[in-house]
């Protein structure tokens, strides 16, 4: 292995070696929040076996972790709390509000598997046609994003962060807002 392909982070007076592979796929971990192996694929992570031995010490370290949804399904990884930290360390100007992870088990999906993942492959296509255009991604905010509380009876109850409110009561949640920019102008 070539002194280019490793970096050496410390955390928790530990001293942490990670790849190129394993930087890409806690960088779009960080990005996208859930991804299977197949994301990671298309995200040019690497091929499939090597993002496969990416995953695998950063998974046995703890830095990741996946939820299984049955039979013929793959895995959906996401970062762990201290996958976010070593992101941050290796990171320049990269603040923790800044990485997607799960906060706590409650946030972790179980009957909208299919809808999440479509919802991902929706996000991952979108930003590859910005990419394919010039068009400067704003931002991208996802239905399964939530601001508010959870707790009853609370004046500000949970919600979907792309929540369009229309009065009266009535709204629309769509699955993903994206706002980029072309020719200098806003656009959603």
């Amino acid at each position: 292995m070539s002194k280019r392909s490793i970096t050496s982070v410390k955390l928790r007076d530990k001293v942490t070696i990670i790849t190129r592979a394993q930087e890409r796929v806690l960088r779009n971990l960080g990005e996208y929040k859930f991804l299977t192996v197949s994301n990671l694929v298309n995200l040019r992570a690497g091929i499939k076996g090597r993002v496969y031995d990416a995953l695998t010490p950063l998974i046995e370290k703890g830095y990741i972790r996946y939820v299984e949804r049955g039979f013929g399904m793959e895995r959906i990884h996401y970062l762990t709390p201290q996958g976010a930290q070593l992101l941050v360390i290796n990171t320049p100007n990269l603040h923790i509000d800044h990485i997607k992870y799960p906060k706590s088990s409650t946030t972790l999906f179980s009957s909208d598997t299919p809808h999440r993942l479509s919802s991902i492959s929706t996000q991952i296509s979108f930003k590859a046609w910005l990419k394919q255009y010039s068009f400067e991604l704003i931002s991208y905010d996802s239905y399964f994003d939530k601001v508010g509380s959870r707790k009853k009876h609370h004046s500000d109850p949970m919600k979907a962060v792309t929540r369009v409110e229309f009065g009266n009561g009535h709204f629309l949640d769509p699955d993903g807002i994206g706002v980029y920019y072309n020719n200098g102008k806003p656009k959603i």
